[in-house]
């Protein structure tokens, strides 16, 4: 990859700030509004302070049709997404949640109980400070309560990732491997889904890490994105020990890319910005 020289670096990084204010009003305009949309579909209020790391999204609680689920689904959102809306398409009509609504997922996988991992990836602003290996380690430490709690330990497991959250279900499955209390979990996984996991890291991270650095004052955090690092030895040696571990477990996976760039200058109303007639962009991948 060509380096990249100063001038560039400043003006992306000019770019990439503007982008991360535009963000910034955006996710708080959507954490607003769609907890009250999730709370008038599901008919109560949940507090985030009382939100569990896994919650479950289908079946719902008062269903008795379900009957006994066969596969746990997991849901592992991307970087600087939030668990309530990155799975949601928004109509002029309703919000069509595709995890959870019973003409989408669940009427594919009837018999099956569908989650999500409910952790903070933001590090723009107001962000943890957290790294993939800490994110991966938890996940999988949820997953063992949450089923121990729940007495199905044995329960086959399908994982979703969608961008940086496949980075984390690779993190969590090669620190279960490694630890003997959880190395039963990566045996129980029944098949891998990743949307757009950078597992080569991101050839825009430079930018990315000079921007949360920029933007400290909004208490931004660099520890995620500086995991990034395109084609670094440690994301190379990841992505090779995580191979050989998909390999030796036989795990079926499948991975889904963008082949066509997303039109964000239609999202925020400068026409032609980037343009794209997208069969699979990364806006769609969010909610598909």
């Amino acid at each position: 990859m060509a380096p990249v020289d100063s001038g560039q670096l400043f003006l992306l990084a000019g770019i990439a700030i503007i982008a991360c204010l535009w963000l910034l009003g955006t996710n708080h305009a959507l954490q607003r509004e769609y907890p009250k949309r999730r709370d008038e579909q599901l008919g109560a209020k949940q507090p985030s302070t009382t939100r569990q790391p896994l919650e479950v999204l289908y079946p719902d609680p008062s269903d008795k049709v379900n009957g006994e689920a066969e596969v746990d689904i997991i849901a592992v959102h991307g970087l600087g997404s939030n668990v309530d809306w990155s799975w949601t398409w928004k109509s002029k009509t309703r919000d069509i949640h595709w995890l959870r609504d019973r003409d989408m997922l669940p009427n594919v996988v009837p018999k099956s109980r569908i989650m999500v991992y409910n952790y903070d990836s933001k590090w723009h602003s107001n962000a943890p400070q957290t790294r993939l290996q800490i994110c991966g380690e938890d996940l999988i430490r949820s997953v063992h309560n949450f089923r121990n709690h729940n007495g199905m330990t044995g329960r086959p497991i399908l994982l979703i990732g969608h961008s940086l959250g496949g980075n984390v279900i690779q993190h969590a499955l090669l620190y279960a491997d490694s630890e003997a209390e959880f190395s039963y979990l990566p045996k129980l996984i029944v098949g891998l889904v990743f949307l757009g996991s950078p597992f080569r890291g991101s050839a825009l991270q430079p930018v990315a890490s000079f921007a949360a650095r920029v933007l400290s004052l909004a208490q931004s955090h660099a520890g995620i994105i500086n995991d990034l690092e395109y084609d670094s030895p440690t994301m190379t040696d990841k992505l090779h020990s995580f191979c050989r571990l998909r390999e030796r477990m036989l795990i079926p996976t499948s991975c889904f890319f963008e082949l066509y760039a997303t039109d964000y200058g239609r999202k925020i109303r400068i026409p032609g910005l980037i343009k794209g007639m997208a069969r699979i962009s990364h806006e769609w991948m969010n909610s598909v």
